[in-house]
């Protein structure tokens, strides 16, 4: 035991005496700033400009190195600025220095910074530190130069852009056996991104297995993964394979995965033309996710909708092409919660930019995804909706940059403010400045609804025109969703020119102007009777005994037709035709939308002896064929029986008519009729005889 204990602590005594003697030799037997010259004699041979302007030390921990101090250098060949770095480590093999041999097998560089010219110059760059199998050696072999490792820490690397320049700074690159001859090897990188006009950077961090084959210009990248952090509260993640062919300037990514918060895609992509024009093509999926999870943290405050399930489920899938020139997705696929909305883009982006977006949709609640109503109208910020209403049509207009663009929808059902609307088609096509409404047809309201406008944004008070028909609309359904009360029910035809403008939903009504024709097929008002109130009128004046059968509450009318103005939220009947059954009705007035009230004129004239089936008879000639005047005017809510009376003097002339008549039959005396008229037309009002 004691033998083989001294002849152990012999031999490692006799390790340590060689290890000491070639740790002698190595500091003070072989002079590091020797090879100063050589190193630059070696860079210069690969046609690179290698400035040393520190000395050269050794290192022995944690491996053999030469140290070099601060360095500048360049290459016209590499394409290679000017560029520097304040120290590196150059890691040596042991064996050669025995036979007084220099052989580099490692690069280890600390506070480099380069700033690039132009992007090819990336790739210059990235290269340099790989080499082939066989080592680059000087003539008479006493340095020679087999990086199998290599690293950055605390660098920087500027990158040219169109807008400034792009900061790749705490650059970290780490490295091992490095080559060109289709081995593959681990590269790790990090780095905080910084663009131009910002001061937030993006973290970038980078691992995966490269694979360089000079010989068949090929490129390969395994179990690449790319994080990206700063873009939102969870960072951006990427997982995927890529194969590049130098030779035919073309790339291939497969098996591509990716998230970011709780949205999940993934797809592949093939880009050729790599180094002149690239041009992308590939496939892409997004699975469901909550998009307002996603949005939150980009938004100042949660995005609410009135139905607070709303975009819990949004997915996304389509084929795309991409390229300096033109950005194209034929397929897209979008499912929003119950919805699936079928399309496809296409932006042409060549001098004068050409857009084409056609969606295709089933069915859709719209009233779902808008903001909840808000009780409080101050609260409810008028002003900001109004700064914001014409955005959703300039924004997508400005992407054209002064060229044009079109967009076609067309939904099988959809809910708006809660009116339901049926095969809806619609055209648009628009340039930076106007924006015209080609198509737009739907069936609403039993009937449908047809339409083509025109929007000027050029000026600094955005105008409109409108063209528009509505054919076999119910009334009563229609009413009942535009406003509180439904007076009336029957089939309306109309058609409408008009024109408006403002910056404002307020503005654009109480400027719009226009006119045009309608008519309303069964009309029927629910609680005025105008029959009721002629035949009251004539029973008055024929002194006939009261009805007993009871009057409907309404009044059922003969096909109406007429014309009418728009002049802000005021509707003006110009002239109408219709009647009950022998009485004709004709008349003009108002109907004001924003107060919910109505003020018409009515003339009626009856044609034979009986108002209608269900009316009255009339045997006066002073009622019969003769021009009675009814005045109708409440509100929307309050109407009824006592809205519409006939008019006042219609009706003193027609008690002093009478009055006189019953006077002329008792007396028969011509004076004393004469006498009473007069008196009569005093007190009553009357007009001369």
């Amino acid at each position: 035991m004691k033998t083989l204990l001294k002849w152990t602590l012999g031999t490692l005594a006799i390790l340590l005496v060689l290890l000491a003697v070639l740790v002698t030799y190595i500091l003070f037997g072989l002079d590091p700033n020797s090879y100063k010259p050589q190193l630059q004699d070696l860079a210069e041979a690969q046609g690179v400009d290698l400035q040393i302007e520190g000395d050269l030390s050794w290192q022995l921990f944690p491996n053999l190195a030469i140290k070099i101090g601060a360095t500048r250098l360049a290459s016209e060949r590499h394409n290679l600025p000017n560029s520097r770095f304040r120290t590196a480590d150059l890691s040596l093999d042991w064996l050669p220095l025995f036979s007084g041999r220099i052989a580099v097998n490692g690069i280890h560089v600390t506070g480099a910074d380069l700033e690039l010219k132009e992007a090819a110059q990336g790739a210059s760059v990235a290269a340099l530190p790989a080499t082939a199998t066989e080592p680059a050696t000087l003539g008479d072999s006493s340095f020679s130069l087999a990086v199998r490792e290599f690293s950055l820490k605390d660098s920087r690397v500027l990158l040219p852009g169109e807008s400034g320049a792009i900061e790749l700074g705490n650059l970290q690159l780490d490295g091992t056996q490095l080559n060109f001859d289709g081995i593959p090897f681990p590269v790790n990188l990090h780095s905080d991104i910084r663009m131009p006009g910002t001061t937030e950077a993006l973290g970038v961090d980078f691992s995966g297995s490269i694979n360089v084959n000079l010989k068949t210009q090929a490129v390969l990248l395994k179990n690449t993964r790319i994080a990206i952090s700063g873009l939102a509260k969870d960072p951006l993640q990427l997982a995927f394979d890529a194969d590049t062919d130098l030779a035919a300037d073309s790339s291939r990514i497969t098996d591509l995965q990716g998230s970011l918060g709780p949205l999940a895609f993934s797809g592949e992509l093939a880009i050729a033309g790599l180094s002149t024009a690239p041009e992308a093509t590939g496939k892409i999926q997004v699975p469901a996710f909550n998009l307002k999870q996603f949005l939150t943290p980009w938004l100042e405050e949660p995005l609410k909708t009135r139905n607070a399930e709303a975009m819990a489920r949004v997915g996304f899938s389509s084929s795309f092409s991409a390229s300096a020139s033109r950005v194209s997705l034929p397929d897209m696929v979008l499912n929003l919660d119950e919805s699936r909305i079928d399309g496809k883009f296409e932006l042409v982006m060549a001098k004068s930019r050409k857009l084409q977006l056609v969606l295709r949709g089933d069915s859709i609640n719209v009233d779902s995804y808008l903001a909840p109503e808000v009780a409080d109208e101050a609260a409810a910020s008028p002003a900001a909706a109004d700064a914001a209403l014409f955005l959703p049509l300039v924004a997508p207009l400005a992407l054209l940059d002064g060229g044009a663009g079109t967009v076609e929808l067309s939904w099988n059902k959809m809910l708006v403010e809660q009116i339901p609307l049926t095969d809806l088609q619609v055209a648009l096509a628009g340039n930076s400045k106007q924006l015209k409404l080609t198509r737009f047809t739907t069936g609403v309201f039993g009937g449908t609804a047809s339409a083509t406008a025109s929007l000027d944004l050029g000026q600094a008070t955005p105008s409109l025109k409108l063209q528009q028909n509505l054919t076999g609309i119910q009334l009563q359904n229609a009413l009942t969703h535009l406003a509180e009360n439904a007076d009336m029910t029957g089939t309306l035809t109309m058609d409408l020119n008009a024109t408006t403008s403002g910056n404002s939903v307020e503005n654009l009504r109480a400027n719009l102007k226009g006119g045009g024709m309608l008519r309303i097929e069964e009309p029927v008002l629910q609680s005025i009777n105008i029959e009721q109130n002629y035949c009251d009128l004539a029973a008055m004046v024929e002194k006939q005994p009261a009805r007993t059968e009871p009057w409907p509450a309404g009044t059922r009318l003969n096909t109406m037709d007429g014309r009418y103005q728009l002049a802000g939220n005021r509707l003006l009947l110009e002239q109408f035709n219709t009647g009950i059954g022998n009485l004709l009705v004709r008349g003009s007035g108002v109907i004001d939308t924003e107060a919910e009230t109505f003020d018409i004129r009515l003339i009626t004239n009856l044609q034979g002896e009986r108002t209608s089936d269900a009316g009255c008879v009339v045997k006066s000639k002073r009622i019969r064929n003769k021009d009675i005047t009814m005045h109708c005017k409440d509100s929307f809510a309050k109407a009824g029986g006592t809205s519409c009376k006939p008019d006042e003097a219609v009706v003193k002339n027609l008690i002093q008519d009478r009055v006189l008549d019953e006077i002329r039959e008792k007396s028969g005396n011509k004076d004393t009729v004469d006498a009473v008229e007069g008196l009569l037309r005093g007190i009553l009002g009357g007009g001369s005889k």
